[in-house]
């Protein structure tokens, strides 16, 4: 069930171009069965999301999902998903116009059967930079922060932004834990460029920094590469699934 509209705006996602930016609700159930060579459980899952506009381009979006196997009558493997996310309204800075993004991301696993915690790391969905933390818990929270400066440079149709960033990150065994938890925090900056007449995605390069490293884990400075436009995922239907533990 959803019930969406379109905002034309630009210098969100993209580099100038005017952009669709979804806002109203989106709600979904998902019910099966999955099988195993040790026991059949039927699954459940709901799925919340909502986002709208504030002030004069302001937006704020959320998400909320719950997912359940069931076997003799009792919740299993449960996963708990909450997402945050926002950013502020186009405003001048020098010769840039800029933008700041937010994000919350919040997963706790519930009656877990199996020894499958979540992880501190990359890429399953913890702090940029940091791998082989060795972190790991039920559940976890992220904070996130991106401030970009989109610049009127053009060169060829080339265009270019500025960026710097800063995560937060813990893991932890109960689902309060990010109240005693130890904080691991990854700090970053770099730039990013774009054609919009090309067919190919933004390229970034990324500067980072780790104030802490925990002992083995493997940590990244630097990385250039091609990524997909940044999107906040909240309204877009997608196929029904298990709802992603990870």
């Amino acid at each position: 069930l959803t019930e969406r509209s379109f905002r034309k705006t630009r210098m969100v996602f993209s580099y100038g171009k005017t952009e669709d930016i979804p806002y109203g609700f989106l709600a979904s159930v998902t019910g099966g069965a999955v099988s195993s060579e040790y026991f059949d459980r039927p699954y459940a899952s709901a799925d919340l999301s909502y986002a709208d506009f504030f002030g004069s381009s302001a937006y704020l979006a959320a998400r909320g999902a719950v997912g359940n196997y069931f076997r003799n009558g009792r919740a299993e493997d449960g996963t708990l998903s909450l997402t945050l996310g926002a950013y502020t309204s186009l405003l001048p800075a020098w010769r840039f116009m800029a933008r700041n993004f937010f994000i919350i991301d919040y997963i706790y696993g519930y009656n877990r059967l199996m020894e499958d915690d979540i992880a501190l790391e990359e890429p399953r969905g913890g702090l940029d930079g940091l791998s082989n933390t060795g972190i790991e818990g039920r559940e976890r929270l992220i904070l996130s922060w991106e401030g970009v400066l989109f610049a009127d440079w053009d060169w060829y149709g080339f265009r270019f932004a500025l960026f710097c960033c800063a995560d937060a990150g813990q893991a932890g065994p109960r689902w309060d834990s990010f109240f005693d938890s130890r904080y691991y925090f990854s700090l970053g900056g770099g730039f990013r460029v774009h054609n919009e007449r090309l067919i190919f995605d933004a390229y970034e390069l990324r500067f980072m920094h780790h104030p802490v490293v925990p002992e083995g884990a493997d940590a990244q400075w630097f990385r250039f590469e091609a990524v997909n436009n940044l999107r906040f995922p909240f309204l877009s239907p997608t196929a029904p699934r298990v709802l992603s533990y990870e």
